[in-house]
């Protein structure tokens, strides 16, 4: 707080005291000796903690800023580190900040997508991270953030089609549960076993009948092949022609095959680059118009060893692991949602019985202001806590040193990642707050405005932060048009 008392000089006012001195004319005043207090800072000893009074709304407001800031803080460097641990082991350059810690290996993902074509629908970008967040809701933060600003504040008033917990009658919502071997006739997060799903919206671990997969297969791909070739490359090795009779002294692997037909392995390992025809074996890449296929000497074709990838609308006679869910009939290891009347879980919607463990996952009554509102729902969010994620899908097609380095650091930055969505809905129930918001609660003034404004330097520090993180998450890229 600054104060300036006003003095009458020759008909102008002069300013003395604090920082400044101006000269303004003004007229006699008999309050002129008086002194005259200015806030210009944000005093939060004078904000009163009376939750009927709207000075306990707008310090919600602020503890929610001061939050939003240290956490964005905090995760900023959690994603730094992961992304520095990943290029450290690519022999990427590292950075200082979480730009330029993260730029080195998006730029190496974009560059999977030029070398391909579009994947099929369905499958995983050429480099991506797919996973389950790992984290935990602190299920009372917002009731408790709401008693501090409105009436006193729990679970029960919550809107009645949003409350969740253990039903000891009928679960005519939704059941779900959690934990290994999970009998599941829904939609498993996690992995589900062999016997499971005649399609694989996740990574497939096995063996794929798919005609079109994008991933690691150990055989090869008799048809039209890009990406790594462990075995004998025909066609093209980066964009020049390669194993053909023409273009290459010696071979004797003639044109390329009939698509389906073995593929030529006269020349293993022929092609260190990116191949572009057809692949004997140790495919790692994209293939079109064929299964995925060990050609055994003597006998017939069978189906190779397939995973790292997805294997578009064939079956996947394996683990089928996702982390964004895939529907089973059978078992799931991990998070199972499914229809279950006999929920031995968490019931998420109507239960014909009694409830226990209530959770409010909608709207709490509790007599709060729109900011208040505001306030405590950003306090829900950042109380979040999030672990590395326990399912992840790991896709680095025809990079197995990227694939290596996500499988060994990726869960770090899967966390980061976790947290970082977490911030996003903070930020949208407290970003841009204005003084006008909080004068349509019944608050104004000078010491307002200034906490308004110190409330508003915070969130906006937070929000470059977070926009920063966002832009550089390494996780997923768009391909390259």
């Amino acid at each position: 707080m600054v104060w300036k008392k006003w003095l009458v000089l020759g008909g102008s006012c002069l300013a003395v005291g604090g920082f400044v001195s101006v000269l303004a004319s003004c007229l006699k005043d008999p309050r002129e000796d008086d002194a005259v207090y200015v806030v210009d800072a944000c005093d939060r000893n004078q904000l009163s903690a009376d939750p009927g009074s709207p000075h306990a709304t707008l310090r919600a407001f602020l503890e929610s800023g001061d939050m939003l800031l240290q956490r964005a803080t905090d995760v900023e460097t959690e994603m730094k580190d992961a992304c520095n641990a990943i290029s450290s082991d690519l022999g990427l350059t590292t950075g200082r900040d979480v730009v330029a810690a993260c730029k080195p290996i998006a730029a190496r993902v974009d560059q999977l997508s030029t070398i391909a074509p579009l994947p099929p629908p369905g499958s995983a970008f050429w480099g991506e991270l797919r996973f389950a967040p790992n984290c935990t809701v602190q299920e009372t933060a917002v009731a408790e953030c709401m008693s501090t600003c409105a009436e006193a504040c729990d679970a029960t008033k919550c809107e009645p089609d949003k409350l969740v917990g253990a039903c000891d009658g009928e679960c005519a919502g939704t059941c779900v549960t959690t934990g290994e071997k999970l009998t599941c006739t829904g939609d498993c997060v996690g992995e589900v076993p062999p016997g499971g799903p005649t399609t694989c919206t996740g990574e497939c671990i096995g063996t794929c009948t798919g005609r079109e997969w994008s991933g690691e297969c150990e055989g090869g791909c008799a048809a039209r092949f890009t990406g790594r070739c462990a075995g004998t490359c025909t066609g093209k090795c980066d964009g020049t022609p390669i194993n053909q009779p023409d273009t290459d002294a010696g071979s004797d692997a003639g044109a390329a095959p009939a698509p389906g037909s073995p593929p030529p392995a006269n020349a293993d390992g022929n092609c260190a680059g990116t191949c572009v025809g057809v692949c004997s074996k140790g495919a790692n890449g994209y293939c079109a118009g064929a299964q995925c296929t060990d050609f055994n000497a003597g006998a017939g074709p069978t189906l190779a060893r397939f995973s790292g990838g997805t294997c578009g609308t064939g079956l996947c006679a394996g683990t089928c692991r996702s982390g964004l869910g895939t529907g089973t009939r059978t078992q799931c290891s991990g998070k199972c949602t499914a229809k279950k009347a006999q929920c031995d879980g968490v019931c998420v919607g109507e239960c014909k019985g009694t409830r226990s463990s209530l959770v409010c996952q909608g709207r709490l009554n509790c007599g709060q202001n729109i900011e208040c509102e505001n306030a405590c729902q950003a306090r829900g969010q950042l109380a979040i806590s999030c672990n590395e994620p326990k399912v992840m899908e790991v896709y680095a097609v025809s990079d197995p040193a990227l694939r290596e380095a996500w499988k060994k650091h990726g869960a770090r930055l899967a966390k980061a990642i976790s947290e970082v969505r977490a911030l996003r809905n903070a930020h949208g129930f407290i970003g841009n707050r204005s003084y006008g918001d909080f004068v349509s609660i019944g608050l104004q003034g000078d010491l307002v405005r200034a906490c308004v404004a110190q409330g508003r330097t915070n969130v906006a520090s937070a929000d470059t932060k977070i926009s920063a993180m966002v832009n550089a998450d390494p996780s997923h890229r768009r391909y390259q048009q």
